[in-house]
C-alpha cells in the first residue's frame, strides 16, 4: 500500500533522523537511503525553525553530507530534522 502511495503522491515528508534509533528497531539509515533513491526524494536538513512563524529554512544534502550526519548521530545518539522533498521530473 505504501509504496503506491509515494509514487503517486510524493508527500513532503519530515522526519527525525536518529541513525541510533532505528538500529534499536532492527532498522538502519540505508533504509532511509533507499527510500529516498527508490522514490526519488532530495533529503534537506532543517535548520533555524521560526517558532514564530510556520517557516523554516531546508538545506539540500548531498549522499556525502547524509552519510556525515549519519556517522555524527550514531557518535553521539543523535539525531537531526530532515525534510524529504520529492526531486523535480
Amino acid at each position: 500500500g505504501a509504496e503506491g502511495f509515494f509514487s503517486t503522491h510524493k508527500p513532503h515528508i519530515i522526519l527525525e533522523f536518529s541513525p541510533f534509533h532505528l538500529k534499536q528497531c532492527s532498522s538502519s539509515f540505508f533504509d532511509i537511503f533507499s527510500f529516498i533513491d527508490r522514490y526519488q526524494y532530495i533529503p534537506n536538513i532543517i535548520k533555524d525553525i521560526d517558532l514564530d512563524t510556520p517557516d523554516f529554512h531546508p538545506i539540500p544534502l548531498t549522499v556525502i553530507e547524509l552519510f556525515d550526519i549519519a556517522k555524527y548521530c550514531m557518535s553521539t545518539i543523535g539525531y537531526r530534522n530532515l525534510l524529504l522533498s520529492p526531486a523535480e521530473n
